[in-house]
């Protein structure tokens, strides 16, 4: 090796750093809404190479330096980051390779932990900053591992909250990586041995592959940061969107926690105080998500429900939430001042705690599985259309009346996510009940309303 090669290697992991930092620094000023720019999964992937290839720099130093283990986790780390950063770019852009997701996450999860082993308990520990580096890679690893696993295995939204921070400070940690790395670099570069050309240049091809990375970064970075100043942008709300959420009343709640939610709110028609009416929560779809207050209602089932036929067969409160955009019902940030909320709403009017119903459809659909997963204790009936949940927490469903509905050639949201959740139902000795419309895609919206009784099973349902 020479000192050529290390600043080489000093450069590709400055540029890995920086881009790391221009994400981070995207992320905090957008939140969610940084994966809605249609130039991010592009960016992504660019990151992914730039990672992968850095790690290699450094992999192929650990060979000449004849660091066997860690040249061999080295390996094994930048080939589980190619397929990791694969199964993302692929999962984002053409929905494909969902399934290889979780075995690609823990692969990854696995080879961090050999390596970041290897570096603190090797030859490589002599080296003072590559045996920190090697502390802080399995630190970071096992952190995000405990965050992963405690937040598929729980379903309460304030804990998830806590994780969900965790794992942001986890990640701002794991910048700190490639610092010490380059620190080993700058110290190798003053060591007066490394000054002989390595037999086998690599000096051409890695400095090449450096600047054309390097020229990427800038030129997609540049591009994000125009794309994000749209983004926050709302987009035009239709006339039909207005006339659909005139008849509600416009309502903010704040949380415990700070967190706030956009909601509307319809009363039953000739509403009496001394009368104990159910509550529907109507959850919209992912095309509604804002701030404006007023889409949700159109991309929900609450215009069915509050024609005056309906409102006057089916008197109910109809709450209809606003999920903001770039999250999802699924988001225990939005899930958690939804349900306070409800609560807040009971308070305040004459609900029947007993009675009380959740529908949604697509993204609402699955914030129907999702909510009714968490709190079955509190929902006495849910219609979840053209949705999917985790089957894992069915066994919490089996007391629930539950009736849920999907078109089999469904291509935005997969008829699997239904089917899986209905037969983990039943086998759990639940008997939820299930349509399926054959032939039918996502928009199934008029076979749902046609179901004949549909809401006189609905509103019959009553939490014991």
């Amino acid at each position: 090796m020479n000192k050529t090669y290390n600043t080489l290697v000093i450069f590709l992991l400055t540029l890995y750093l920086l881009m790391s930092i221009f994400e981070k620094s995207l992320y905090l000023s957008l939140g969610k809404q940084t994966y809605q720019l249609s130039s991010f999964f592009n960016w992504l992937a660019l990151k992914g190479w730039a990672d992968t290839f850095s790690t290699l720099a450094v992999v192929v130093y650990f060979y000449f330096k004849n660091y066997r283990s860690a040249f061999l986790s080295g390996m094994m780390l930048c080939l589980s980051l190619a397929c990791n950063y694969s199964v993302i770019y692929w999962m984002q852009t053409i929905r494909q390779l969902e399934s290889f997701y979780i075995p690609a996450y823990w692969l990854l999860m696995g080879a961090g932990t050999f390596y970041g082993v290897s570096l603190i308990i090797s030859k490589t520990s002599e080296r003072i900053w590559l045996k920190v580096s090697g502390c802080l890679i399995l630190s970071v690893v096992l952190l995000i591992s405990a965050g992963r696993v405690a937040a598929s295995l729980s379903l309460d939204f304030e804990l998830n909250i806590r994780i969900e921070k965790l794992m942001q400070a986890t990640s701002w940690f794991s910048i700190s990586i490639p610092v010490c790395l380059i620190l080993h670099f700058l110290r190798e570069s003053r060591n007066r041995n490394v000054n002989s050309p390595s037999k086998y240049s690599l000096i051409f091809p890695v400095g090449f592959i450096a600047l054309i990375t390097a020229g990427l970064a800038i030129f997609l970075g540049k591009t994000l940061i125009s794309e994000s100043s749209y983004i926050s942008n709302p987009s035009p709300v239709s006339e039909l969107a207005y006339a659909a959420a005139q008849p509600f009343k416009e309502r903010t709640f704040t949380g415990r926690k700070g967190s706030s939610i956009r909601y509307r709110l319809m009363l039953p028609i000739d509403y009496n105080p001394a009368q104990k009416y159910p509550v529907v929560v109507c959850l919209h779809h992912g095309g509604a998500h804002g701030s404006d207050n007023v889409k949700q209602v159109d991309g929900s089932e609450a215009p069915w429900l509050a024609n005056f036929d309906n409102r006057r067969k089916y008197p109910a409160f109809l709450f209809v939430p606003q999920c903001p955009k770039g999250q999802s019902w699924l988001d225990p940030s939005i899930a958690l001042p939804v349900f306070e909320a409800m609560e807040a709403l009971e308070k305040e009017f004459s609900i029947d705690i007993k009675r009380r119903y959740i529908l949604g459809v697509s993204g609402g659909g699955y914030g129907s599985w999702h909510f009714t997963s968490a709190h079955p204790d509190l929902f006495a009936a849910a219609i979840p259309i053209c949705g999917a949940g985790n089957p894992d927490f069915a066994y919490k469903l089996v007391n629930m009346s539950i009736w849920a509905f999907h078109g089999e050639n469904d291509a935005l949201a997969p008829v699997g996510g239904s089917r899986d959740m209905i037969a983990a139902i039943r086998q759990s000795g639940g008997r939820a009940r299930y349509t399926e419309y054959k032939g039918a895609g996502h928009d199934i919206t008029q076979q749902v309303h046609s179901t004949p009784g549909l809401l006189d099973w609905l509103f019959s349902q009553k939490r014991r």
